[in-house]
């Protein structure tokens, strides 16, 4: 991915992990929290962090989609 800061352009790797896509999608699809933490055995801290990681990710790729 290319990240402009004023004048500098630079290239950084993103490295995705796919394993926890699905928890992902299901919560952008309206799981509720409840559902989500049923059926994961992650600790609800490490979930939001993932879902928060995931938000910050996806609006820098769509404000350098501009």
């Amino acid at each position: 991915m290319w990240l402009t800061f004023g004048v500098c352009i630079f290239q950084i790797p993103i490295e995705v992990d796919t394993q926890f896509a699905g928890l992902v999608e299901a919560w952008a699809a309206g799981v509720t929290w409840k559902e989500l933490m049923s059926q994961c055995g992650m600790d609800d801290g490490d979930v939001a962090r993932l879902i928060r990681r995931s938000i910050d990710l996806l609006a820098q790729v769509a404000l350098n989609m501009k």
